[in-house]
């Protein structure tokens, strides 16, 4: 829920604030006629990965983006953030700029995992900051993750910066899936369902 006035906010302040994937609410372009489709399985680092749930991310009427969960076929009874094989797909309705990409994310993984573990994670997390790149409408980052590997940002099916570690995984995942959630409909969608 958001608590910080909105209808008074500087669109200063409203760009510093917002969630990952809000910031461009007002940027051209429609959202999706209908959420695009995502496969039942995907090829992961090595690992089949089982769809588990499908999801939209709204804001008032906005669709900002469209995602999917994966997490390895073998152990779907694992949690989310445990360490397990798992990606994330989200396809972007809107443009985002790499700099809103590290602002957001750098926020949701602190209120996630606090302080000290962000403190102790800082330098993993500037690495793959360095490697986002803005995106338009139609385009699609992934999360992979892969044991022992490391977790994997690509854009548009191109792979840009492995982060090594599953405390990293557990606390980037955390941002869409964690106990403080960018959305909690929408984590909710990506762990037991499709989006309505």
């Amino acid at each position: 829920t958001f608590k910080w006035g909105l209808c008074c906010m500087s669109a200063k302040r409203l760009f510093a604030y917002f969630p990952l994937g809000l910031l461009i609410l007002f940027a051209a372009g429609p959202a999706w006629a209908a959420e695009p489709p995502f496969p039942g399985a995907v090829e992961g680092k090595g690992e089949r990965l089982e769809r588990v749930g499908t999801g939209t991310f709204k804001w008032m009427f906005f669709k900002v983006y469209d995602g999917a969960y994966y997490q390895d076929a073998d152990r779907l009874e694992a949690g989310a953030l445990d360490d397990v094989a798992k990606r994330l797909v989200l396809v972007y309705n809107r443009g985002i700029t790499a700099g809103q990409f590290r602002k957001s994310g750098n926020e949701f993984v602190r209120r996630n995992v606090g302080e000290r573990t962000y403190e102790e994670l800082s330098e993993r997390l500037a690495r793959l900051n360095a490697a986002y790149e803005d995106v338009e409408k139609g385009d699609s980052y992934a999360l992979t993750y892969a044991p022992g590997k490391g977790t994997t940002l690509a854009l548009n099916g191109e792979d840009l910066v492995t982060i090594e570690g599953a405390d990293f995984a557990s606390a980037y995942f955390s941002i869409w899936l964690g106990d403080n959630p960018v959305k909690e409909s929408f984590r909710q969608q990506l762990l037991s369902g499709t989006a309505s």
